[in-house]
C-alpha cells in the first residue's frame, strides 16, 4: 500500500464544485436534514478570445475535456479526442457545423465579459499570450437576413438561439455537419450527430413569440431533414407553425454537448488546492495541453494532439465562477505537484518539466538553463493570472521534482522534493547538506529558499542518507524557518539525524511509502538541521503533511503499515493500529526532540494518501482516503455516515484536547474516491480537493454547477469540497460544495 506513489487527481472537473448545504446535529443532538444553498448557479461557458493563438479565422473558442469547439465566420468546428470501443490508441475526430447560404461577413462577437482570462505561458515571452477575455455569450449578427444566432450555456449544456426580427423568414435557416458518421431525429425529436469518438445531441427545440420580455406565446417547432444536395449529410432546418410575423420569434434549441472548461479524454490531475486571503481557491496540476491547431477539414485525425501542461486556475470565493486559468509548459511533459499564495494573491507553483528546452517559459530566475532530463520548476504567477512574474529551474543533470512549496511574509518561497543530481551540477548553496548522499533512483530530498525576486537562491542543500529519500511537504514559522516531511529508508548511519523526535532507524524496505517517516527543522539562515529525526515503526511509514503552530509544535500526518508494538503511539487519538494501513496524527515539540503525542486514525481495512491542517480553537482538520467501512471507521454526524464501496474519500474534525472527535464521514459514491489535499481558511472553512470514479447516481451531486459524471470508469472527475463552521453558534453547520 505504501509502495504507491500518491494518486493524481483527475482536473475535470473540479470547477464542477459540489454545493451541499449539511447540518449534521442541532442543539439537541438531533439529526438535521442536509439543506441545499440555491445561491450557487451553475458554471457558465466560457468563450475565450482567439489572441492569435491559432488560425485568424477562429474568433473563439471553448476548450473542453474531450472536445474543442471553434467559432469562426460560416460555422462551429467540434474537435472530438478519444478512443473507439475496443482500441488503446487516442484520435482525434473533427465535425463542422455549417451555416448554409449565410452572411459570409457574420463574424461572431463575444457578449457578457466574464471574470476570468486565460493565459498560455508557453514558449518564449514573445509568444506568450496572456490575459484572453473571455465571454458568458457569442452572437452572430444577421447571420441571415433578420436573424441572428446567439450562442451561450453552462459547461454540460451548451445553448443556442435564433432571434428572427419581425419580418424576417425562419425558412432562411439552414445548417449541415459535415464529417459525422449520421446525423438523425430520435423518437424525442432530438437531432443526434455521431462519430467513431462518442457524440452528442441537440435537444427537442422549442419556440416562442414575442412583443415583450414578460409575454412569450409558445410557439410549435420541430426539425427537419433534407438531403444535402448530394453531400453526405442531411441539411437541418426547422418547421414553425403559425406565429404573429410581426413579433419577434425565438428559436431555442439547446446542444447537450459537455464542453467543461480546461482538461481533455487523456488524462488530468489537480495536485494540490489551496486557499487565498480572500477565500478564493486555487488549484494545480496538469492538464494535456489545450490544442492550438485548427483543424482544416473534417474526420479522422490520428495525429498527437498536444502535450501535457501544467496549470494554476483560481475560482472566486463563491466557488460560482472561475477568475483565472494560467498554463505553464514546453514542448514535452509538464506538471504542478503544489501551490501556494501569498497575502497579495500571488500564486506560487512548483513541479517538474521533462526535458525542458527552448519552449519552456523561463523567465527573471532563479535558473533559466535547463541542467538534465527532468528538471524541477517554480513559477510564480500574479494575481490577475495575466503575468508570469518569474519562472526558472532548480536542479542538475539527474532527475529533479519539486513535490511542495510554501511562501513567508516577503515573498520568499521555499521548496522542498527530491533530486538524484550530485552537487556537480545541482546548485547547491549555503546547505543544509551541501553534499549528495546516494540512491538508485530519486536520490536525495532537498530544500530550497528563492529569494523574492526569483532571480536566485538564498539557500539550497539535500537532506538524505544512502537510500533513496524524498520530502513530501514543507512549511514555515513565523521566524522563517523551515520545516520538511518525507520518507526515508536510510539508517542512522547516513541519515543526518540530530535531536530527534527518533534518532533510530525502525525499519523497511526501499521504495517511495516504505522505510520510516522523517520530519527535519532548518535553519533561518539554511545552513544546518535544528532537529531531523524518524517517525515510524517495523513496517512502511510517511510523513505526508506538517504544520507548525503558533508556539513552533508541528503537527504532522501521515500513514503508516506499522502496529503498536513497534510505532511510537503515545497518547492517541488512537493507541491500537487498525489493520491494513492506518492514518497517524502526531505533535512534535519545539525543540524536536520527542513527539508530545502520536496515534491512528483509521479503520480495519486501508487507510492512505492522508494528513492533517490546523484549525482553530484548538482544532484539526483530518483528510484521506479509506476503503473502511462504517462498521470500524470512526464516523460520527457526517457528512456521510456510510460507507459506498471501492475507496472512500473522508474528511474529519478532531479536538487536541482529549482528542474529541467533533464529525467525521467519507466523501464517495459507490466507486473509488481519494481525498489528497486540503487547506483551511481563518482556521474555519476546510476545502478538500480529491477524484471520482463514481457518476452522479452514486456521488452526492447537489445543486451543480456541474451534475454530470464527465468519464467513464476507470477515467475519473476531479471534485472540491468545502465545509464550513460560520460561527459558534453553528459550529455544526456545514457547507459543503
Amino acid at each position: 500500500m505504501l509502495s504507491r506513489k500518491r494518486r493524481l487527481v483527475s482536473l475535470l472537473s473540479f470547477l464542477a464544485l459540489l454545493l451541499v448545504m449539511i447540518a449534521p446535529a442541532n442543539e439537541a443532538g438531533e439529526a438535521v436534514q442536509p439543506a441545499v444553498d440555491e445561491s450557487f448557479g451553475k458554471l457558465p461557458v466560457y468563450f475565450v478570445e482567439n489572441g492569435g493563438r491559432m488560425d485568424q479565422s477562429v474568433a473563439y473558442y471553448v476548450q473542453g475535456q474531450d472536445k474543442t469547439l471553434y467559432f469562426t465566420p460560416g460555422g462551429v468546428t467540434f474537435a472530438l479526442t478519444g478512443r473507439r470501443e475496443g482500441s488503446e490508441s487516442t484520435e482525434r475526430w473533427v465535425v463542422r457545423l455549417e451555416f448554409l447560404d449565410a452572411n459570409p461577413n457574420a463574424r461572431p462577437e463575444g457578449q457578457d465579459p466574464a471574470e476570468a482570462t486565460i493565459s498560455y505561458f508557453k514558449g518564449k515571452p514573445s509568444e506568450w499570450r496572456s490575459g484572453l477575455h473571455t465571454y458568458g455569450a457569442l452572437v452572430y449578427r444577421d447571420l441571415w437576413p433578420g436573424i441572428d444566432l446567439v450562442y451561450r450555456g453552462t459547461v454540460s449544456r451548451l445553448k443556442y438561439e435564433f432571434v428572427v426580427r419581425p419580418g424576417a423568414d425562419p425558412a432562411r435557416i439552414r445548417m449541415a455537419y459535415r464529417g459525422a458518421t449520421s446525423v438523425s431525429l430520435n423518437s424525442q425529436g432530438q437531432l443526434e450527430v455521431a462519430t467513431p469518438l462518442g457524440g452528442f445531441h441537440d435537444d427537442t427545440p422549442v419556440a416562442y413569440s414575442q412583443k415583450a420580455a414578460e409575454n412569450k406565446q409558445e410557439v410549435a417547432v420541430c426539425y427537419r431533414l433534407a438531403p444535402c444536395d448530394g453531400a453526405e449529410c442531411p441539411v437541418i432546418d426547422f418547421e414553425v407553425g403559425a406565429y404573429d410575423p410581426c413579433q419577434t420569434l425565438v428559436l431555442d434549441p439547446a446542444m447537450v454537448v459537455y464542453c467543461g472548461y480546461i482538461g481533455s479524454a487523456q488524462g488530468d490531475a489537480a495536485h494540490s488546492v489551496a486557499v487565498g486571503p480572500d477565500g478564493s481557491v486555487y488549484v494545480a496540476g496538469h492538464t494535456y495541453a489545450p490544442s492550438t491547431g485548427f483543424p482544416t477539414k473534417t474526420g479522422p485525425d490520428l495525429s498527437q494532439n498536444g502535450d501535457i501542461d501544467a496549470f494554476v486556475a483560481k475560482v472566486n470565493p463563491s466557488g460560482a465562477s472561475l477568475v483565472y486559468c494560467g498554463f505553464i509548459g514546453g514542448g514535452s511533459s509538464d506538471y504542478a505537484n503544489d501551490v501556494a499564495i501569498d497575502s497579495l494573491g500571488n500564486a506560487y507553483v512548483v513541479g517538474q518539466t521533462n526535458e525542458p528546452d527552448s519552449a519552456f517559459p523561463v523567465t527573471v530566475g532563479p535558473d533559466l538553463t535547463a541542467n538534465g532530463w527532468w528538471e524541477a520548476f517554480i513559477a510564480k504567477v500574479s494575481p490577475t493570472g495575466a503575468t508570469l512574474q518569474y519562472c526558472g529551474y532548480i536542479g542538475g543533470a539527474g532527475y529533479d521534482s519539486a513535490q511542495a512549496v510554501a511562501v513567508d511574509a516577503n515573498g520568499n518561497a521555499f521548496v522542498t522534493g527530491y533530486t538524484n543530481s550530485s552537487e556537480t551540477s545541482f546548485p547547491v548553496k549555503t546547505g543544509p547538506d551541501m553534499t549528495y548522499n546516494g540512491g538508485s533512483d530519486w536520490g536525495d530530498a532537498f530544500v530550497a529558499k528563492v529569494n523574492s525576486s526569483g532571480t536566485g537562491l538564498a539557500y539550497c542543500g539535500y537532506i538524505g542518507g544512502a537510500g533513496n529519500d524524498y520530502g513530501v511537504d514543507i512549511c514555515l514559522d513565523s521566524s522563517g524557518r523551515a520545516y520538511v516531511g518525507g520518507g526515508t529508508p536510510s539508517s542512522e548511519s547516513t541519515f543526518p539525524v540530530k535531536v530527534g523526535p527518533d534518532l533510530t532507524f525502525n525499519g523497511g524496505e526501499e521504495g517511495y511509502g516504505n522505510g520510516d517517516g522523517f520530519v527535519a527543522k532548518i535553519s533561518a539562515t539554511g545552513n544546518q538541521l535544528v532537529y531531523c529525526g524518524y517517525i515510524g515503526g517495523a513496517d512502511g511509514d510517511q510523513v505526508h503533511t506538517v504544520n507548525v503552530d503558533t508556539t513552533f509544535h508541528l503537527i504532522i500526518g501521515g500513514v503508516t503499515s506499522s502496529s503498536e508494538a513497534t510505532f511510537p503511539v503515545i497518547g492517541g487519538p488512537d493507541l491500537t493500529y487498525n489493520g491494513a494501513g492506518d492514518l497517524f496524527l502526531g505533535k512534535v515539540t519545539e525543540n524536536g526532540s520527542a513527539l508530545e503525542w502520536c496515534g491512528y486514525f483509521g479503520g480495519a481495512d486501508e487507510e492512505y494518501n492522508g494528513g492533517v491542517r490546523i484549525g482553530n480553537a484548538g482544532s484539526l482538520y483530518v483528510f484521506g482516503t479509506t476503503k473502511s467501512s462504517e462498521a470500524t471507521f470512526p464516523v460520527k454526524s457526517g457528512p456521510d455516515l456510510t460507507y459506498n464501496g471501492g475507496y472512500d474519500g473522508f474528511v474529519a474534525r478532531l479536538r487536541e484536547q482529549g482528542f474529541v472527535l467533533d464529525w467525521c464521514g467519507y466523501l464517495g459514491g459507490a466507486l473509488d474516491e481519494w481525498c489528497l489535499s486540503a487547506a483551511v481558511l481563518n482556521g474555519i472553512d476546510v476545502y478538500v480537493g480529491g477524484e471520482t470514479q463514481s457518476p452522479e447516481s452514486s456521488f452526492p451531486v447537489k445543486v451543480g454547477p456541474d451534475l454530470i459524471f464527465n468519464g467513464a470508469p476507470p477515467d475519473s472527475d476531479g471534485f472540491i469540497a468545502k465545509i464550513a463552521q460560520p460561527g459558534a453558534a453553528a459550529q455544526d453547520h456545514w457547507l459543503k460544495y
